[in-house]
């Protein structure tokens, strides 16, 4: 699909095995300017690149973390990474896991033959951000196509927004979710809301599913976990940050994860909840449906009590050996994806 200046591209899946040996494999630096926030991210992008057959090196680089700093210092620490992007080799091409300016991510970038990819998260926030206006996607477009920036989203809806925009050459890959290094052995006894709070989020399709639990789910506790929520009728709720391992704990303990949202572009916590053999029960969406399947019964057609007691009874009552060869498929599906993807971010700018 193409127009309006987009180059579209869904890459197909590939049967070919990755390579045998470092010499001759495509080669590619991983950048990740939130080090804290994005560390799994990180290390399950570099697993999913060395599983289709690249050499990954990960570089060191100025961090664009600075908490709750306002407008100015943020665009103040993602120019103070210019310095050490024109710092990387030339001739190695490099991905980017955020861009720290937003749309206007290519500025920061010499205009030079470097095969640069920059993944986009959330192409339309739910609040300001410094660089994701629609000036900055204007003036970061006409930058992007001179320097061929390939832009990486890892749903359709990221993708379509991005196309929205007019935004080029841009490139969709499924999210990686790392491996599984055990499986949980933690009885199942809670359903679970888990992250912060945000705008997106339905306090609406919460009260309908404490509503529906004694039905659907009966003698499991209602538990939310996360910054920023208030006190919700039938739900325990724990509204403070939660860290790497209790988060990994609440999934290992959920029977289901909901996941409460009107719109998104990705869920991070269905991704770790399927990497941790959770079932997930939302609206129906595409990434959900990506990540599960379409027939996968934790997913709500109508947004009405029926429906949302209907698919909990159905996802609590998945035996943990669906969810494995669920996860499975996923990793498998992931990995070809990335492999057939090889060529298009590695190869110099001027060949794509």
């Amino acid at each position: 699909m193409s127009g309006g200046g987009v180059i579209w591209r869904r890459d197909r899946l590939s049967s070919a095995p990755p390579a045998a040996t470092d010499r001759g494999a495509p080669r590619i630096t991983v950048i990740n300017p939130l080090p804290r926030a994005l560390a799994r991210y990180e290390l399950a992008v570099t697993a999913v690149l060395e599983q289709a057959g690249a050499v990954v090196h990960r570089t060191p680089f100025p961090t664009a973390e600075i908490g709750g700093a306002g407008a100015l210092a943020k665009v103040r620490a993602a120019v103070a990474g210019a310095s050490a992007r024109r710092r990387l080799p030339r001739d190695e091409a490099a991905l980017v896991l955020w861009p720290a300016l937003g749309f206007l991510e290519p500025w920061l970038w010499p205009q030079h033959s470097a095969r640069l990819t920059v993944v986009c998260h959330d192409p339309e926030p739910l609040r300001r951000q410094p660089g994701l206006g629609s000036r900055s996607a204007r003036l970061g477009a006409g930058r992007a196509r001179r320097t061929r920036l390939t832009t990486l989203a890892h749903s359709a809806p990221a993708s379509a927004a991005l196309a929205a925009r007019a935004w080029p050459d841009v490139l969709e890959l499924p999210l990686p979710i790392g491996p599984l290094d055990a499986l949980p052995s933690h009885p199942r006894t809670t359903i679970a809301v888990l992250g912060q709070n945000k705008a997106a989020r339905s306090l609406d399709q919460l009260a309908t599913v404490a509503a529906a639990a004694a039905q659907a789910a009966p003698g499991h506790r209602l538990t939310v976990a996360g910054r920023g929520w208030p006190e919700l009728p039938g739900w325990q709720v724990d509204a403070r940050f939660l860290s790497e391992s209790e988060f990994d704990d609440r999934l290992d303990r959920a029977a289901a994860v909901i996941v409460p949202y009107t719109t998104f572009f990705q869920s991070d916590v269905a991704a770790r909840a399927l990497s941790r053999l959770a079932p997930v029960v939302g609206l129906r969406h595409p990434f959900l449906a990506q990540l599960y399947g379409r027939s996968w019964p934790g997913l709500v057609d109508h947004d009405i009590y029926a429906g949302w007691r209907d698919a909990l009874a159905a996802a609590v009552a998945v035996p943990t050996a669906r969810l494995l060869e669920i996860r499975d498929t996923y990793a498998r599906t992931c990995t070809e994806a990335w492999r057939a993807a090889l060529p298009s971010l590695t190869r110099p700018a001027e060949q794509r």
